[in-house]
This record gives structure tokens, C-alpha cells and sequence, in this order.
């Protein structure tokens, strides 16, 4: 009897394991390790939803888990491999420098993996024996992609000694990362994937998805509603010298990345260049077919780099991108010498071929540059583009926040919110830039310093009910401008109802110039340009500075010589421009300053106190407004003009003081 009993016993257990799965399972238990679960899982599929229940630990066969396309995977028959408890999967010893990973997902669907502690191993301490992933998504075939899996709930902590991935997908194979698999078809690609709620911890990379130009992938998830984000903390060791990336995505369609932390590893502080989230260009890319969502996530990224980059939000290649309600706070590069540091940038010479929109950000606490910064460019907001590249046919800046925050730099440039580029319409709307702090030396025509700036758009720009409070430059030299238009052919400006206050130059020095522009518009030949209801109210240029020809406008229209353009200054606000240094022969203040267009009108607007405050020999050109040139067609009429002074003053040579001049 008793050998009959053992042998239903065996019979009964042979059969559970060979059977397709169904319901839920344990390990140990039903299989006596995960691995043995997932060996079953590939052999025999599923033949309704499964729940594989994991309460103890173990370390990873020596290939890693490995899950393979099965039988009967559908939306009906999920299968779910969660953790009872604290259950830790730690590294098999690694055979490769390219593919080894705790977890593979190789072509699979309908997979879940749910609440592991998910770790290197302390024993794996070279390149061959470290893990290169914590979880990967590979494909095996060119139609058969890892599709509708769910990551959710774990913590991974590789080793911020090696270059790795915590969670990677990428098309290639799950032994060979040399070339790519390229999908032949919508089932070839990783798509429909969620990854939410996990923690990573000591890796270089945090979260890697690369899709395929022939079939991007589609409608991917990294964080996706209140409370699903990721909490990623990435960098290298400070000696491994790999750059540190959050989240990195390329090749996607209608991605969406929400609510997910990124930071920086503390100590030590990361050594090189490194990235919170980058939509990145490369040669698995899908180029301009991609699309973005990044919204409500928060990074904080730090870097020691001398010479690299810090990159908060960083897009390169893309059909649309939407960055929205992000918070970018307390990102430190302050041992750069050389470099660049951004907080949301479309970067150039990458086109976007439907629209950028950045809105509703906010960017505070960020200092990007030190005292031993001799060149860099800095931006808090950056589309970059040469004057002859489509950018983006429509960039949308609106609604955005950036305050408290440091940029130093020797040279270069630096804006705080900038599109650069040939884009048809630009929108850059009722931001709030306050309390800037800038020591940047900066002089030329493309090195300076400007708050909001706008080049070489061709149709329509929009810079409107933006809010500028307390910029203020410490450099010796310098030039500033609060928010300047470049324009070319057949551009239409609209600057108004924007407030400039408290902003200039606390303490110059030496003898180059400095130049400080409150509102701009240059270049031309556009079309329409309107300044309308404006305040402007105390801008300053303070200091010893000596130098002959330095320059403070309220407001300047001096588009010159062009004929076509029609021009509209009417009820702004300009007062308290206060021009704190010695006055040279050839320094010019004023107001208003327009010129150079063929019709214009400058009407109903009130223009006080606008002069030297400086004791000594002063000399130059203070006015109220200074208008036009000799062939000008410009109407100017009820304004109201008032204290236009030079308080203090002894004449070194002729001082003109006007309440409004005609420029010869």
C-alpha cells in the first residue's frame, strides 16, 4: 500500500509540473526555486492567469532568470512572479562584458514582476563577473518584442563601479548586444510595457528603454499616475568614470514618464557628466517618429565634473515632445571649469517635426557654474537650433517658474529660457523668472546673458505677461537683456503686458562695456512689432566702471534701415533706470530707444526717472526717449516724461540730458 501511495504521490507531482500553469503556485513549495518555476513556465505556458508566490530568497542559476515567449500568455492569463515578504534575488556570476542580467525578459508578454530585492553580487568584483542589467526586455526574433509586462514594486542595487542598467530594453538578443534585432513588425518591438513604484539604488543608468526606427516601440510607461513614479538614484563611484543617466529613452511612441524621482548619489558626488532624463539619439533610435509625455516627475542631479555636463531633462530626436509640471531643484556642477549645464533642453540640430511644448515647470534652487568656471553655457530652458534649422514648427514656453537659482560663468551663453531655432511660432508666456542671482562676464553678440530670448523665428512670436523680478549680475562687464527678440523675414512680434523689475549690474569694473536692455528687438526685416503695456522699473548698471560707451534701454525697437516694418510702443511703464557709474563721452540711457523702421507709433507712455546717480565728471546722452533716424516714419505723441537727471555731476565734456532726442 505504501508504495502505491508514493507512487500516486509521484505521479500526482510529476504531472502539477508538467502541466500548463494555472492559479497560484509557491516557491519553495510547488517548485522548489524560482528558477524551477520559470523552467516549467517556458516548457509548458498557461492555461489561465497564474500567480507564482516567492517567500524565499535564493541566488540566480547561472544564465539568470531567463523567461521566454510561452504558451497561452494573454491579457486573460497574466503571469504574475511576486515576492511574499522580503525576498532578495541576488547576481549569478556574470560570464559576459556585454549581457549578463539577474532578470531577462526575452520576448515574453503578459508578464508581471512584483516586490523583489533585486541585487548585485558581492563576490562579482570585474567587468566579466558584474552584472550589466538588473532586469532586461530583449527580443529574440524580429517579430516577437517583450509586450504589455508590468516591473512594479522592486529595489535594484547593481554597483555604481561598472557601466549598468537597472531596468534596460533594447532590440537585440539576450546573449549578443552587437547588433540589432530590427523588427519586421508591431510584434517585434517592446511596447505596451509599465514599469512603476520601484526603487533604484548604486547604478550608472536607472531606467534604459531603446526602441527601433523600423518599429518604435509603443505606448510605454515609466511611472504612470500619483504615487506609481520611480525613485532612481544613480552615479559612478567617482573613479569608474561613467556617465550617470536617470532614465534614458529612444525610438518611442506616445511614452509617457511620470511622477518618477531621480537623484544623484551623495557620496560620493558623481564624477562626470550626467543626465536625469534624456530622450537620446542613437543608432537604434526611431528618430522623428518618436513621442514623449514628461510630466510631474522631480530630479535633483549633482556632478564634480571639471569638464562634462549636467542635463536635468534633455531631448534630442523627436515628432512631439510634452514637458510638463516637472520640478527640477537643488541640480549642483559647481567644480565646472568647462562645460554645460542645463535644466530642460531640446538640444540642436535634432529636428521635431510637430511641436515642442515646456510648460508649467518649475525650476528652483539650481546653481550651474562656480568660481572657477572659465567657459560654459548655461540655461534653465534651452531649444537649441541654427538660424537655418526647422526646430520645431510650433515651441510652446509657457507657464513656467524658475526661481532662486545661480548660473556663473566667464564666458559663453547663458539664457534662462531660450529658443533658438527657425520655428514658424513661439509662444513664450506668462513665466515667472525671480530671484537670479549671475556673475558672467560676458560681451559680443552671441555671448551674453539674457532672461528670455527668441532668435530668428520667421513667423509669429508670442513673448507675453511674462514676470522678471531681482536678476542681478555681480561681473565686472558684461551684457544682460530681460527678454530679447532677434528677428528675420517677415516676423511678427508681440512683447506685452510683461514685467521687468529690479534688474542689472550690482558692481562692474575696468573699462570694457556694459550693456543692459530691459526689452529688445533687433535683426529684422520683420513685419509687426508690438511693445504694449509694458512695466518696466529699476534697472541699474552700478560700480566703478569707466568704460565710454555703456548702454542702459528701458526699451529698444532698433530694427534699422528696413523698410516694411510697422511699429507699436504704446502705454508701457519705464522709470528708475539708473545708470550708477562714471559716464563716459559716448554712454547713452534712456527710456525708449526706437529707430530704424519706416512707420511706426510710440504713444501713451510714462517714462521717470532716468539718470546718473554717480557723483564726478559724467558725460554722455541721458534721455526720456531717443527716437529714430532722419528717413523715419514715426509718430510720437502723448507721452509723459519726467526726471531725467545727472544728479551730482560735474561736467568732464558735453552732457546731454533730453527729455526726448532725435537721433541724427
Amino acid at each position: 500500500m505504501k508504495k502505491i501511495l508514493f507512487f500516486l504521490l509521484c505521479s500526482f507531482t510529476i504531472g502539477q509540473i508538467n502541466a500548463q500553469m494555472s492559479g497560484t503556485v509557491t516557491v519553495p513549495g510547488t517548485y522548489p526555486t524560482l528558477a524551477a518555476a520559470i523552467t516549467a513556465l517556458n516548457t509548458n505556458g498557461v492555461s489561465g492567469a497564474t500567480t507564482i508566490e516567492v517567500s524565499a530568497s535564493e541566488t540566480a542559476p547561472s544564465t539568470g532568470y531567463v523567461i521566454n515567449t510561452f504558451t497561452g500568455a494573454s491579457s486573460a492569463n497574466r503571469v504574475t512572479i511576486k515576492a511574499i515578504g522580503a525576498v532578495t534575488l541576488t547576481a549569478q556570476t556574470g560570464t559576459s562584458t556585454t549581457t549578463d542580467g539577474i532578470i531577462k525578459l526575452n520576448g515574453c508578454d503578459f508578464v508581471t514582476i512584483d516586490g523583489f530585492t533585486i541585487i548585485e553580487n558581492a563576490a562579482n568584483t570585474t567587468a566579466t563577473t558584474r552584472m550589466e542589467w538588473g532586469i532586461a526586455m530583449v527580443a529574440p526574433t524580429a517579430t516577437d518584442g517583450v509586450q504589455n509586462c508590468i516591473i512594479k514594486n522592486c529595489t535594484i542595487a547593481l554597483t555604481r563601479a561598472y557601466a549598468n542598467t537597472a531596468i534596460y530594453a533594447r532590440q537585440h538578443t539576450a546573449t549578443s548586444a552587437a547588433a540589432a534585432v530590427a523588427p519586421t513588425s508591431a510584434a517585434g518591438a517592446h511596447s505596451n510595457n509599465t514599469i512603476t513604484n520601484n526603487t533604484i539604488l548604486e547604478c550608472v543608468t536607472g531606467i534604459f528603454l531603446q526602441g527601433h526606427t523600423a518599429f518604435p516601440g509603443q505606448n510605454n510607461k515609466v511611472g504612470d499616475t500619483a504615487g506609481t513614479g520611480n525613485n532612481i538614484t544613480v552615479g559612478d563611484n567617482a573613479t569608474a568614470a561613467n556617465t550617470a543617466r536617470g532614465i534614458v529613452l529612444s525610438g518611442q511612441q506616445l511614452c509617457q514618464v511620470r511622477y518618477n524621482t531621480v537623484n544623484s548619489a551623495a557620496s560620493p558626488i558623481p564624477s562626470t557628466s550626467i543626465f536625469g532624463i534624456w530622450m537620446a539619439s542613437s543608432g537604434f533610435d526611431g528618430g522623428a517618429a518618436s513621442s514623449y509625455t514628461i510630466s510631474n516627475n522631480t530630479v535633483s542631479i549633482s556632478t564634480a565634473t571639471a569638464t562634462g555636463s549636467l542635463h536635468a531633462i534633455r531631448t534630442e530626436a523627436a515628432a512631439t515632445i510634452v514637458i510638463s509640471d516637472n520640478t527640477i531643484q537643488n541640480c549642483n556642477m559647481t567644480s565646472v571649469t568647462t562645460g554645460v549645464g542645463t535644466g530642460i533642453t531640446a538640444a540642436a540640430s535634432f529636428a521635431i517635426s510637430v511641436s515642442t511644448t515646456i510648460t508649467n515647470n518649475i525650476i528652483v534652487n539650481n546653481t550651474f557654474g562656480s568660481a572657477v568656471t572659465t567657459t560654459g553655457s548655461m540655461a534653465l530652458i534651452r531649444m537649441e537650433g541654427p538660424r537655418s534649422f526647422a526646430e520645431s514648427p510650433i515651441a510652446n514656453v509657457n507657464g513656467n517658474q524658475l526661481i532662486n537659482n545661480t548660473i556663473i560663468g566667464a564666458t559663453g551663453a547663458h539664457r534662462l529660457i531660450e529658443v533658438l531655432g527657425n520655428c514658424p511660432t513661439t509662444n513664450i508666456n506668462n513665466n515667472i523668472i525671480r530671484n537670479i542671482t549671475l556673475n558672467a562676464s560676458l560681451n559680443g553678440f552671441s555671448t551674453f546673458v539674457a532672461c528670455i530670448d527668441n532668435e530668428f523665428c520667421t513667423g509669429s512670436v508670442q513673448m507675453n505677461g511674462n514676470v522678471i523680478r531681482n536678476v542681478q549680475n555681480s561681473a565686472a562687464t558684461g551684457n544682460l537683456y530681460a527678454i530679447r527678440a532677434m528677428t528675420t523675414t517677415n516676423t511678427n512680434v508681440d512683447m506685452n503686458n510683461n514685467i521687468v523689475t529690479n534688474v542689472g549690474f550690482t558692481n562692474t569694473s575696468g573699462v570694457s562695456n556694459v550693456f543692459l536692455k530691459a526689452l529688445l528687438v533687433e535683426n529684422g526685416p520683420g513685419k509687426q512689432y508690438n511693445m504694449v503695456n509694458n512695466l518696466v522699473d529699476t534697472l541699474f548698471i552700478r560700480g566703478t566702471n569707466t568704460a565710454t560707451a555703456n548702454v542702459l534701454y528701458g526699451i529698444q525697437n532698433d530694427v534699422q534701415n528696413q523698410t516694411g516694418n510697422t511699429k507699436n510702443i504704446t502705454g508701457n511703464i519705464i522709470r528708475n533706470i539708473e545708470m550708477g557709474i562714471r559716464g563716459g563721452t559716448s554712454n547713452t540711457s534712456a527710456g525708449i530707444r526706437c529707430g530704424g523702421g519706416a512707420n511706426g507709433i510710440v504713444s501713451n507712455n510714462i517714462i521717470q526717472n532716468v539718470g546718473y546717480t554717480t557723483a564726478g565728471p559724467n558725460a554722455g546722452y541721458i534721455a526720456g526717449m531717443s527716437i529714430g533716424y532722419a528717413d523715419d516714419s514715426l509718430i510720437v505723441r502723448n507721452n509723459f516724461i519726467s526726471g531725467i537727471y545727472a544728479k551730482n555731476t560735474s561736467l568732464a565734456s558735453i552732457m546731454h540730458i533730453m527729455g526726448i532726442e532725435q537721433a541724427s
